[in-house]
């Protein structure tokens, strides 16, 4: 695989602890074993853009009370997803 930030080849799939910033920065949430791609050549551990999507999207669709603010990605995942309704009323 080739990384994306130095061009070389040799990236390889891994998992990532990550911490997202709630917007308005009131609290932080860490997502643990992310996956993730490590570079041996430039030493960095990045998310693909699409994973970042699909973590912003299920951080903004889960209900985050019932997870608490540290949990795996596998765990995010399986989370049931809150209707648009639902979302509405917690946004008030």
């Amino acid at each position: 695989m080739i990384c994306i930030w130095c061009d070389q080849e040799g990236a390889q799939e891994t998992v990532k602890d990550c911490i997202w910033i709630e917007p308005g920065g009131a609290f932080n949430i860490v997502v643990k074993e992310v996956p993730a791609i490590d570079c041996p050549t430039c030493k960095d551990v990045y998310l693909e853009d699409e994973m970042t999507e699909e973590v912003e999207e299920a951080l903004n669709s889960v209900d985050l009370s019932s997870l608490g603010t540290e949990f795996t990605y596998e765990k995010l995942m399986v989370s049931p997803r809150l209707s648009i309704f639902e979302l509405y009323k917690s946004a008030k």
